[in-house]
């Protein structure tokens, strides 16, 4: 009989911690573009393993149908997110409302 391996907690508190060092490395740098550059690249790292760990796992569970919704979702995420920062030159106008 196969035994339940519970929550993937090695997965959870990696994904957490390469949330933290990335708005740590990016809150420190010095100047608006570098942290847009720095931002795109994370946004990339970020959908490339979260679409690494969404086919690993839909493809152990035999749904590997479903990487035809989830794929083209990461990456459509992904662009609008660079997308949308790269046009706003300042975003707090879009908060603030002034």
């Amino acid at each position: 009989m196969k035994t339940d391996s519970g929550p993937p907690y090695f997965l959870i508190v990696s994904w957490i911690a390469f949330g933290l060092v990335s708005w740590l490395w990016i809150a420190t740098r010095s100047s608006a573009e570098e942290k847009r550059l720095w931002h795109r690249r994370f946004i990339i790292v970020a959908g490339i393993l979260f679409g690494a760990f969404i086919s690993f796992s839909l493809v152990s569970w035999g749904q590997s149908q479903a990487l035809l919704i989830f794929l083209p979702a990461i990456v459509l995420i992904g662009y609008l997110n660079i997308d949308v920062t790269d046009k706003i030159e300042r975003p707090f106008i879009l908060i603030a409302g002034s």
